[in-house]
């Protein structure tokens, strides 16, 4: 009888200890879930050097610094938890600009992991072939990041996180006959992370293509194509992937170019409300000018910050909401018959309600805001560059410029 009952008590102990174990083991997945990444100061050999180390940094930085055993003489010091890799980049470049920090490293577990803040992938001419590049903001270097022999980058699209990034090759691409056209188009996804590239998709030739993020976890694929029996019938191909690559839907739709004419690319939305929800922006139309009214929903005001006369073309806000950026298209008189297109930016700042700079220039497109900085395409002298601003010390901060130019999204329009 006292075996059975210590064999049945042994039975209930394990069963416990497995049902602690697998709760701890759950904690922690859940734990690495919720903050995975860290801002790493150094690696110590010993406890007292790392704390000799802490005990010379500001207050601010060691009010969130922690110190962690990694192994046998190895401890790190790591300041916050981070949902991504973007996000503990943005405030470790933050700290490093203030100089409360000389160095550090992005971690997830321990382990160092790719600083989605400060390198920026864009697309540049490699042997005179469009591939993809890497732009690195705390050194200003770029790095050759992907190049394919018998194919061409021809658009680059980054996920809001920054932790993913589809891009699409081509053989060929051009006009014929007063048609687009374009050869042997393949999609693939870079997993930052991972820094792995997988091809995902084959789409064929076709007279169009583009390619957008609909949502943050929905990116889209358009491709359109004649009907083989009748040519006037375009098809359009719609595609979707999720952030993993795996397509989620596709459908078609058809077009008679001489009733309908060719199908054309979406305008993107203008983003009106800012990404922390305090401010809207309210635009309102008379004839050719654009009235633009900031809405605060803390304060409960509204207040006219702006009117133009110009095509708005884009709206971007800064991720912590304070700023936005305006981009406008206008004609300039070259001469008595001949106008060219110009654009603006317009910088505002929305906490303090007023327009801070106004930048001009020629073909300004596909912003993208980090931190501080602002990036978009120019056309300068001919040929396409990244432009970097800073707009919050209203200066420039950098440009990406690289024989046969260079490109945020895409190479087109050179």
């Amino acid at each position: 009888m006292s075996g059975i009952l210590n064999m049945l008590i042994r039975k209930i102990f394990c069963l416990l200890f497995i049902i602690v174990l697998q709760s701890c083991y759950q904690k922690e997945i859940n734990k690495g879930k919720e903050n995975p990444f860290s801002i790493s100061l150094g690696s110590f050999k010993t406890y007292e050097k790392a704390f000799q180390f802490k005990s010379r940094l500001d207050t601010v930085v060691r009010a969130n610094l922690r110190l962690e055993y990694v192994s046998k003489k190895n401890y790190k010091l790591l300041y916050g938890k981070f949902h991504n890799s973007l996000s503990a980049g943005e405030k470790a470049y933050e700290l490093y600009c203030d100089t409360l920090i000389n160095d550090y490293d992005i971690t997830r577990n321990g382990i160092k992991v790719l600083d989605e803040f400060i390198n920026v992938p864009f697309i540049g001419n490699f042997l005179g072939k469009p591939s993809l590049y890497t732009y690195n903001i705390k050194n200003k270097n770029t790095e050759l990041l992907w190049s394919q022999k018998d194919g061409k980058v021809i658009s680059l699209n980054l996920s809001e996180a920054a932790d993913h990034a589809f891009f699409s090759t081509a053989a060929s691409a051009g006009q014929f006959g007063g048609l687009p056209f374009i050869k042997n188009v393949n999609l693939f996804l870079l997993h930052r992370i991972e820094d792995n590239i997988d091809q995902i998709d084959e789409l064929g030739d076709g007279y169009q293509f583009y390619t957008y993020w609909n949502a943050p976890d929905s990116f889209y694929v358009n491709i359109s194509f004649s009907d083989s029996n009748n040519p006037r019938i375009i098809y359009q191909r719609i595609q979707s992937y999720d952030l993993q690559g795996k397509r989620k839907s596709s459908s078609e739709r058809s077009f008679d170019i001489i009733k309908q004419g060719f199908p054309v690319a979406p305008s993107r939305k203008p983003q009106l409300t800012s990404p922390n929800l305090n401010c809207q922006l309210r635009i309102v139309h008379n004839n050719d000018q654009s009235i633009f009214y900031l809405k605060n929903f803390l304060d409960k005001s509204e207040i006219l910050i702006s009117s133009i006369n110009e095509k708005i073309k884009d709206i971007r806000w800064s991720s912590d909401g304070n700023y936005f950026f305006i981009v406008s298209e206008f004609k300039v008189r070259i001469s008595k018959r001949i106008y060219e297109s110009r654009n603006h930016i317009f910088i505002i700042d929305a906490a303090n309600k007023k327009v801070k700079k106004i930048l001009e220039g020629n073909r300004f497109e596909n912003l993208l805001v980090r931190g501080k900085l602002v990036f978009f395409d120019e056309l300068f002298n001919g040929t396409k560059r990244i432009v970097i601003y800073d707009y919050v010390n209203r200066k420039h901060f950098d440009y990406i410029e690289l024989p046969g130019g260079c490109g945020l999204n895409t190479l087109n329009g050179n």
